[in-house]
């Protein structure tokens, strides 16, 4: 695993629960704190502190090298947060002497398709598996895709050892569009940030059902389903029993922000900033691509950059090379959809 410790010890922690009886040598973590010359080189962009419950500190083996790290390993999972894909892919392309199945859990929108690609060009010799899912510590349902259905399938068996609520998403498209919490998240924390609460009124509940028409029509493109958010938060919120729209905005608020967020304008400042940029940006640009117009999705990202008093567009994630990798969009369309 790699990661920021308090990341690591909770990864370790359920996957000696999942896998019982697997011994902490069994599982090596690079904790990034300890990886100067990775912050140097910015692979790792400093995450937002989960309030998450420690795990077993016992769980896992530290290691202080990358090599060390992937030495023998059959599988690596990258811990939470947002990487630079293609220093990462450089620091362990490299190294790799056998085919090897890599889970990017909590990531952005499309990170292994980032990822990958980096790592096909510099290893084509070796059959590489990678896999992304959604952060699987604070939902019921864990959403998960490969670049291909076969990478998915090949790579299961990995992915149950860090949950067992999974559920395989056809695309990489559908697990980042199904991603609720990452999507919703900037207009609690909009409407926070600049009234010091959050109202579910009818202008926000009207502002996430235009949000739920425009991400539906991009996944239909890509022949994904109709995107209904009251079935996909009754899913993953924890012990609901609400069913209407307003009722489970309240309860995602409630539990979204609870904590840290709450407590903390720069922690929550941080967190809106990371949803926009790996998430909402990379899936406005995508939209444009397939030709539709956004126009609840841009108030939102303009709303957010108000708030911030920054230009996130500016900071936002590129998913341009998608296009360079296929020459239209029904190029693009048929690839994910393939």
């Amino acid at each position: 695993m790699i990661g920021p410790c308090n990341e690591l010890e909770l990864f370790a922690a359920h996957i000696a629960r999942n896998l019982d009886g697997i011994g902490r040598q069994s599982i090596r973590g690079l904790d990034l704190s300890l990886a100067r010359s990775f912050c140097r080189q910015g692979l790792f962009r400093d995450p937002v502190s989960r309030s998450a419950k420690p795990g077993d500190t016992e769980a896992f083996t530290p290691v202080k090298s990358i090599v060390e790290l992937l030495d023998g390993a059959g599988a690596l999972i990258v811990a939470g947060g947002a990487y630079d894909y293609e220093v990462l892919a450089r620091a362990i392309g490299p190294i790799l002497d056998r085919s090897l199945t890599i889970i990017l859990a909590g990531c952005p929108f499309m990170a292994s398709i980032e990822l990958g690609r980096h790592l096909d060009a510099l290893r084509p010799d070796l059959i590489l598996d990678v896999i992304e899912m959604d952060y699987p510590f604070d939902r019921r349902q864990v959403n998960l895709a490969g670049r291909t259905r076969n990478e998915l399938r090949r790579s299961m068996q990995a992915a149950c050892s860090i949950s067992q609520g999974l559920m395989p998403a056809s695309s990489v498209i559908e697990r980042g569009l199904s991603d609720l919490k990452s999507i919703l998240m900037p207009v609690f924390l909009v409407d926070m940030l600049f009234r010091d609460s959050v109202s579910v009124d009818a202008d926000m509940v009207d502002l996430v059902l235009r949000l739920q028409a425009e991400i539906s029509r991009l996944s239909q493109i890509f022949q994904g389903p109709h995107l209904d958010f009251c079935t996909i938060l009754t899913e993953d919120l924890v012990a609901t029993k609400q069913s209407d729209i307003s009722s489970l905005l309240s309860q995602a608020g409630k539990q979204w922000l609870s904590g840290d967020c709450m407590d903390h304008a720069d922690l929550a400042r941080q967190t809106l900033a990371d949803c926009v940029i790996d998430h909402l940006l990379p899936i406005a640009q995508l939209a444009r691509m397939c030709g539709l117009s956004t126009p609840a999705c841009d108030s939102l990202l303009s709303n957010a950059s108000m708030t911030l008093s920054i230009d996130l567009s500016r900071h936002a994630r590129d998913i341009a090379y998608l296009m360079q990798m296929h020459e239209t969009t029904e190029d693009l369309i048929e690839y994910f959809n393939g």
